[in-house]
Formats: structure tokens, sequence, C-alpha cells
């Protein structure tokens, strides 16, 4: 059964640059009754929580927040992180006591990397963070998230191999979402789509090496024409680039498909390209992408064989 996401407020430690919601030290956390009420709620459709924010720790109830939704029937909790309050071993048991059984952390490459694109020095205590809860062993195990942008594209290949000699298993990418506080450095950070096709091309047998890996906001052909089988951990492939956290409904009108589009074997449950990256780099360099490795003519010949 999937988790309900709830979200718990704005306040964060860090102030990243690429923050979707604005996030941030004196942004506000919502009120207890507020997330009671959003948690009631959710228990009706899933049996499981994910809390996210902002960051989640940060909220000065947080503690009581998990034993609340312990008691009120909840029966596994993820909490979605930048890892640096989890550097507090303590912290981390007190967590896994009151039912988070599922932790995912923030960091986006290595040290003077992940502190210019969260604009604090949290890269440490974020890394033991990953550590501390790595060696906890959550039930349903640790993520760590990354936001793929043009500050760390070309870092993120030898950083995941150090992830991996952590004992990292779980790792999320995510495309940077035009809004927010990321609205504002969208355009400086944004990857073209040839740029992200040659980035996974590039990473592929690297992100093979985990056990699963999650892909949100990228295009589905913006992966090599054999990701089911060569990038074999990527779940939910179709719905990729629909709306954030991959939710049902309907495509965002941010997304605009192309003719092309319909001859693709996925564009029933494909909302397209999202207009601002053809705006900001043209429809040309869609219809680059797609060239450069045949992918609807192949995938056609893959999903019929």
């Amino acid at each position: 059964m999937a988790e309900s996401i709830i979200f718990t407020g704005k306040k964060c430690n860090n102030n990243c640059t690429i923050c979707s919601v604005d996030a941030g030290e004196d942004k506000d956390a919502l009120e207890m009754e507020d997330i009671e009420q959003k948690i009631k709620e959710a228990l009706k459709v899933s049996d499981r929580i994910s809390l996210t924010g902002g960051d989640p720790t940060e909220h000065p109830h947080f503690l009581e927040i998990l034993k609340m939704a312990k008691d009120l029937g909840c029966k596994g909790i993820g909490v979605g992180t930048n890892g640096v309050n989890l550097a507090d071993r303590k912290f981390v048991e007190e967590m896994a006591d009151l039912g988070v059984d599922n932790v995912s952390i923030a960091i986006h490459g290595p040290p003077s990397v992940h502190n210019k694109i969260t604009q604090k020095n949290s890269y440490d205590k974020a890394i033991q963070g990953l550590v501390n809860s790595i060696q906890k062993e959550f039930k349903k195990g640790v993520t760590m998230d990354s936001v793929v942008m043009r500050s760390n594209v070309s870092y993120l290949g030898k950083f995941w191999e150090s992830a991996l000699r952590m004992g990292v298993k779980r790792v999320n990418l995510m495309s940077i979402l035009p809004e927010g506080r990321a609205s504002t450095n969208f355009q400086k950070e944004a990857l073209s789509y040839s740029e992200i096709k040659k980035f996974f091309y590039k990473n592929k047998e690297t992100l093979k090496k985990f056990e699963i890996f999650f892909l949100m906001g990228f295009l589905r052909c913006s992966f090599p024409p054999k990701a089911p089988s060569a990038l074999s951990h990527i779940p939910d492939l179709e719905r990729s680039n629909w709306d954030f956290y991959g939710r049902e409904g309907t495509p965002s009108k941010n997304f605009e498909k192309k003719d092309v589009c319909h001859n693709c074997p996925y564009s029933k449950n494909c909302a397209g390209p999202r207009r601002v990256i053809t705006d900001i780099f043209g429809e040309e360099d869609f219809y680059n992408m797609l060239e450069m490795d045949n992918f609807i003519e192949r995938s056609i010949k893959l999903e019929s064989s």
C-alpha cells in the first residue's frame, strides 16, 4: 500500500537554491491540530504515511507527531529529510522507536557542491545522518535523494561510487522543479533534454550497482530505450514525468505532448515534455534527444518483442 504524504510546513535548517517549496529557518511549521487532521484523513486510504516539508525533523514537535501517528494506528512512517538532525544517533533511535521505518536523506553531491546548493555547511552532518540511518537498518530502508542540476551533474557519478562504499543501496534522482525558490534559479540550473540523456547514458553502469533507484520528474524517453532491462530498478517508468511525487491525476498544463509523442509506446501514461524546458532550450533539443538513440523506433520494437 502506498504512503500518504503529510506536509509538515516549510521550516528547514537548510536554504537550498533549488527548493521547490521555498523552505527555510524563518519559515513556519504547521500547527499540531492541522497535522493531526491530515494524518487522520491519510489513514482512511493508507496505513502508512510519509512526512515531508521543509524538513519535518525541524518541526518543534516532530517526535510528538511520530507518537501521535503511531497512536492513531499508523503502521509505518517514512521521513524525508536533509539528514542534519539525524547526525545525532539518539535522535535516530527515538525515530525508530516511534514508528519510523523508512528514511530519505537529500545529499546533492560532494562537500563543496552540496554546501553551495544548501547554502549551509551541512554536508558533514548530512553524511553522518546517512551513516547513522544505514547502521540503524530501518525496516523499509534508507534512500539517498539527489536533485540533478547543472551545479552537480558532472560530480554525481563519482559521488555515487563513494555512496556505494558507505553502504547506500537506494537512490532517488529528482529533476529540478520550476517552483518555490527553485523558480528563481531554474533557468541557470535546468538541464536540456539532450544533456539529461547523456547523463543517464554516462552513469548507467554506476546506477545499476544500487539495489533500487527511483526517478522523479524525468521523461521516459530521456532514459536508454532498454531501460526496463538495462536499468532494471526503475519503478513506475511510465509515470516518471507526471506531477510532483508521481501522484495519480491528469497531466499538468505545464507539460505539452508533441506530435511525435503519439507514436511512443509510453504515450498513454506520459504528459510530454515540460513546457519551460522547451521554452529555454527550444523544441529542437527535444527532438535531438529522441534522435540520439532512435528512442521511439527502438522502444516500439522492444515493446512488441
